[in-house]
């Protein structure tokens, strides 16, 4: 473990005091909770974004290996066979 320090507005350390003592742990436990919440969210937000830039890139007409009218990896078919595609 690494100890850290670190500053807060009195309101936010009321509110750490309070929700760390509900939960029935550190107020160290708590922040480290709340920041690798915090950077889990950030990841996942930025693999959601890289995966709409393909997304567009492919509605774009370029393909997954980066050229215009490019084939991509699966067909329809193969897609109905994984059961990733499913209609009402």
């Amino acid at each position: 473990m690494v100890r850290k320090q670190i500053v807060m507005e009195p309101s936010l350390e009321e509110a750490l005091e309070r929700h760390a003592r509900e939960m029935g742990i550190s107020q160290s436990q708590f922040v480290s909770r709340a920041l690798r919440r915090f950077i889990d969210e950030e990841e996942a937000r930025e693999r959601r974004r890289a995966a709409w830039r393909d997304a567009e890139r492919i509605m774009d007409g370029e393909g997954p290996d980066g050229k215009i009218g490019g084939q991509l990896p699966w067909t329809r078919e193969e897609l109905h066979e994984r059961g990733r595609f499913r209609t009402r």
